[in-house]
């Protein structure tokens, strides 16, 4: 248990990276979207060049969400393994939409939610690293925790 008393030690919040330019880039997640707490969910976030230029996903084979809570847009949770998984590049052209694999996961940051996050609705960040573009980050999309 955690004493309200008692001062927690607070890491400074890593920087974000920008937003997606949703010009070029738009992306979203499946309707229903669900995850149990305490374990991790493997989908897909799908990518779309609304630009005149291919988008180019530098990944490990998949992306991964880090859970936010919606309100604050402070990160709650995560995927807590390594992921050892070669380079692979997912090409979006112009106009067209691409699949990449998602992994999300509900180990929690938070010392005040316990070691899980817990059910409810959240939302998930996810960065994306583009090819001569540097790294950015999605909107945040919606997911629920389930018991």
């Amino acid at each position: 248990m955690i004493d309200p008393q008692v001062p927690q030690r607070r890491l400074p919040a890593p920087e974000r990276p920008p937003l997606l330019p949703a010009e070029e880039v738009q992306v979203s997640v499946d309707e229903g979207l669900e995850v149990r707490s305490g374990e991790y969910l493997g989908n897909i976030v799908h990518v779309r060049s609304v630009g005149n230029r291919e988008i180019v996903v530098l990944t490990n084979g998949a992306v991964t969400g880090a859970t936010v809570d919606p309100r604050t847009g402070s990160f709650v949770g995560g995927y807590e393994f390594a992921q050892h998984m070669p380079g692979i590049e997912f090409r979006v052209p112009p106009g067209s939409v691409v699949d990449i694999p998602l992994l999300v996961g509900t180990a929690s940051t938070n010392p005040l939610l316990g070691y899980c996050v817990p059910p409810r609705r959240w939302a998930i960040e996810v960065s994306l690293n583009l090819e001569d573009r540097g790294i950015f980050r999605t909107p945040l999309l919606p997911i629920e925790v389930v018991t």
